[in-house]
């Protein structure tokens, strides 16, 4: 009997302690189901035979906390002392901060010593109204990071919290930056008189924006083989002359150097330490001024170096890639420019080279326009005909004004000729005199060949304008030598023959022939012997003598008739 009192009383004991237990557990799953009500459970961890498991509650907030976490501008929440409460990934990356180590961290620690003032007059701004201003901000590398902010006050739970947005300002600056290094290179390359001075304004704008302590230009040679220094350059210091010396001299094939790697490459090369490049020697005149980094940035065109800058600094530096991408997309923006200058010097040279070689060869080419009844000519024409620049009528002459250049009796034959190249179609060529102001003739060469327009109709001839004074000159006194000497042959008492290298007589002549009461076959029959005919002591003498006059020896023999 006392053993099943016991035995009760035992199951009593365990049955209030099981109620007891599934109590206290009930209390506990009250209690979370409240903090999940009232939002204060964010995550479950659950022990399982795959060990613990975290499953979060995902609540109506979350979408807008991934956004702030995701977005590309910095988002943060201090308190008004600047203490960082929470931070997302686009800050973290902008201080170069793991974004776990940001939560507890001051702002202030992020910001330049003179510009603290300046943030805490902002959080102090942002308690009352909304603000916004430009910060720089550092990395934790020190580098400086251009951005804007804008501040909010929050209420949370009446805890003071003020809501940043930190947006990254360095790309709208370098776009800044970048436009207005456009605008300055345009402006320059459009006053500038030649390609040699826009290059030389490029240089100078760059110089103004780094300090740079020396600039230069190279450019490829029309056949593309090497690099040669331009004439553009510039150097803060005397001491740094002799890089230039030795950029003058040198001629840098495509790889050589580090111009010459960047035009090959067509991409900009930075030197960060110039005693550890082996390239021209001109690298090694910057060594001895005492430079130590250089950059070569190739200005491109239509996938074409048109120009190669280098650039020298005193202190060793990493490359800069955004400034040297700026510098390089700006040339590159202006490169038609420089393309039109290049043009320009080009077509400049070819028409001094034309207008050379038609001074040397006395010729100049002119143009009359059909239609409107006038001409228009060459340098060289002009001074042909004797007429200045100064003095040609302002809308040039027609064709009666050309006429009037002519000799009288030339202006008749040449009308003729010109109405019949216009008729016809056909070239033509005929020689003329000129009479210039001071009364002096000349004798030119004209010719000309006429061009249609689309209706097959004559629109303008073109032609050139032979100078063949001199020529003509040679001409006269030529045959004024020849008749001269005809005179005093026939009344000289002399025999003039030649001879061709056959010992074959080619001519006879002279009063001679009279005295010897003979023709000049029969003279030539008697006295010149033919290449084989060395029958007579006489035949011989003369045989002998032209055989030494064709080895070039003057002879002198005697024969009696």
């Amino acid at each position: 009997m006392a053993q099943e009192v016991t035995t009760k009383n035992q199951a009593v004991d365990d049955l209030l302690r099981e109620n007891e237990e599934l109590r206290r557990r009930l209390g506990e799953l009250e209690e979370t189901l409240q903090a999940i009500r009232q939002g204060e459970v964010d995550a479950f961890v659950i022990s399982g035979p795959a060990g613990e498991r975290v499953f979060t509650l995902q609540g109506a907030d979350r979408p807008y906390r991934l956004l702030v976490e995701e977005m590309q501008e910095g988002a943060a929440t201090v308190a008004t002392d600047g203490l960082i409460l929470f931070a997302n990934q686009r800050l973290a990356d902008l201080l170069g901060v793991p974004v776990a180590e940001l939560s507890g961290r001051s702002l202030y620690e992020f910001v330049p010593t003179d510009r603290r003032n300046a943030l805490k007059k902002m959080l102090t701004s942002a308690q009352q109204q909304k603000s916004r201003s430009d910060f720089v901000l550092l990395s934790v590398q020190g580098s400086p990071v251009d951005v804007n902010i804008s501040a909010t006050w929050l209420a949370a739970d009446d805890l003071p919290i003020i809501s940043l947005l930190i947006q990254d300002q360095r790309g709208e600056k370098e776009k800044a930056e970048a436009s207005r290094l456009v605008e300055r290179f345009a402006l320059g390359i459009s006053e500038a008189e030649n390609m040699s001075a826009a290059l030389e304004s490029m240089l100078r704008q760059i110089h103004d924006l780094t300090g740079w302590q020396f600039g230069e230009a190279w450019l490829p040679r029309p056949d593309r083989r090497v690099l040669e220094s331009a004439s553009a350059w510039y150097c803060e210091l005397p001491s740094l002359e002799g890089i230039r010396a030795a950029s003058v001299e040198a001629w840098l094939p495509p790889g050589i150097g580090f111009p010459g790697r960047a035009w090959i490459a067509k991409q900009p090369v930075w030197i960060t330490d110039l005693t550890q490049d082996k390239g021209y020697f001109g690298v090694a005149a910057a060594r001895e001024a005492g430079l130590r980094a250089g950059v070569a940035i190739p200005v491109m065109a239509m996938d074409q170096v048109v120009a190669v800058f280098t650039f020298y600094m005193r202190e060793s530096r990493n490359e800069d890639e955004a400034f040297i991408r700026m510098v390089a997309n700006a040339a590159a923006d202006v490169s038609p420019g420089l393309q039109r200058k290049i043009s320009e010097e080009e077509s400049r040279e070819h028409e001094l080279l034309l207008i050379e070689a038609q001074r040397i060869a006395h010729l100049g080419n002119w143009t009359w326009d059909i239609l409107e009844d006038r001409f228009t000519w060459s340098e060289e024409v002009g001074h042909i005909l004797g007429l200045p620049e100064s003095a040609l009528p302002a809308q040039g002459f027609d064709f009666e004004g050309y006429l009037s250049l002519l000799h009288f009796a030339d202006r008749e034959a040449t009308q003729a000729v010109f109405d019949r190249a216009v008729k016809d179609h056909q070239p033509f060529k005929i020689v003329q005199h000129i009479v210039r102001p001071d009364g002096e003739i000349r004798v030119v060469e004209t010719r000309g060949q006429v061009f249609t327009n689309r209706a097959e109709k004559p629109d303008h001839i073109f032609g050139v304008c032979l100078d063949i004074t001199e020529g003509k000159k040679a001409e006269e006194e030529i045959r004024e030598r020849e008749t001269r000497l005809r005179m005093l042959l026939n009344q000289a008492p002399v025999l003039l023959w030649t001879t061709d290298t056959s010992l074959e007589a080619t001519s006879v002549q002279g009063s001679g022939l009279k005295r010897v009461g003979a023709n000049s076959r029969e003279v030539a029959s008697e006295l010149l012997p033919t290449s084989g005919d060395t029958g007579t002591a006489l035949r011989r003498t003369v045989h002998a003598a032209h055989q030494a006059a064709l080895r070039g020896e003057v002879v002198t023999y005697e024969i009696e008739t």
